[in-house]
């Protein structure tokens, strides 16, 4: 496991937290649980009953041992949570915040939705080393809507990624942490190419990271003129007059501004929205079956431009 430090930019990719299932009595594990980074999740006696190990920040050391106990013990396990990361330094809190916020206005993952955790109070935990006031979140929305009409959305799905400040703990300073969260052994195979500890320690984390952050991870902007003729259901015109070009970009500005000014937000809002109209009784006016009828990704390649 190669956790690759770039003195130049100072930065680093390392497993920030990895999860291990199998099958079997957890006292063959007693001892390797006195290392402060193992947590054992869930202790069973029923060996028919999946046990968990969580490391967070495993050293190659502590995965040289697991691994050992796994082959003594003729342990059969599987990778089913795995958290690959990379830290850039800043000088400071400020600086790193910054250069998130400007990557919140135009990164998105392909094929994702999105949403920004604002709550500084609540990601103030400096023990974890916590200190962002924000946190985007990149993945599958999903939204429920209760009775009196408030919505409560979550980011779910197997591959996520998320970004926020924090200071890290392999360089020892603020700043901007980034990270793909992957579950499931299938998928962590198919996304990183790691299936076991041997694997692991070969891998090369950097070439990983870069290799999922090109092919997932796009910067564009949303076009507010584009936008708001595919909303007035004119997006095949080339050649819009001046007074439809205003009208387009206030429908556009508009919706921008009740739906997020962000790509990677534009889509749980248009779910979150789709939704409630569809609960809503009654006849629905033509904004509203414009809406319905949208499609979420046809209508973003409609309205996004690459940086």
């Amino acid at each position: 496991m190669r956790e690759l430090k770039n003195e130049s930019r100072k930065s680093i990719v390392y497993i920030d937290r990895i999860k291990f299932t199998f099958h079997k009595d957890f006292n063959y594990l007693n001892d390797l649980t006195k290392n402060k980074q193992v947590r054992v999740t869930r202790v069973v006696r029923n060996s028919d009953t999946p046990c968990c190990i969580d490391i967070s920040q495993p050293s190659p050391e502590c995965l040289r041992n697991l691994q050992k106990v796994f082959a003594q013990n003729k342990i059969k396990y599987f990778i089913s949570y795995i958290e690959i990361s990379r830290d850039i330094a800043y000088p400071s809190q400020s600086s790193a915040e910054s250069a998130k916020h400007q990557l919140s206005k135009f990164q998105r993952k392909k094929y994702s939705g999105g949403m920004t955790y604002d709550g500084r109070d609540q990601r103030m935990n400096l023990k974890k080393g916590y200190i962002s006031d924000s946190t985007d979140y990149h993945g599958s929305p999903a939204a429920k809507i209760n009775k009196q009409g408030n919505v409560n959305i979550n980011i779910f799905g197997n591959f996520k990624f998320s970004i926020y400040v924090k200071i890290s703990p392999k360089l020892d300073c603020e700043c901007l942490h980034e990270e793909f969260r992957i579950t499931r052994a299938n998928k962590i195979f198919k996304k990183t190419g790691i299936k076991n500890i041997e694997g692991l320690l070969e891998a090369d984390l950097d070439l990983i990271f870069k290799k999922l952050e090109s092919k997932y991870i796009i910067y564009q902007r949303i076009n507010t003129e584009k936008l708001g003729l595919s909303l007035l259901g004119l997006r095949h015109c080339r050649k819009p007059s001046d007074r439809l070009k205003m009208k387009a970009q206030l429908y556009g500005l508009i919706f921008k501004q009740k739906y997020g000014m962000k790509p990677l937000e534009l889509i749980s809002r248009l779910m979150i929205e789709k939704k409630r109209l569809r609960l809503k009784e009654g006849g629905k006016s033509a904004w509203q079956k414009r809406i319905l009828k949208l499609e979420y990704n046809r209508f973003i390649k409609r309205i996004e431009r690459p940086l």
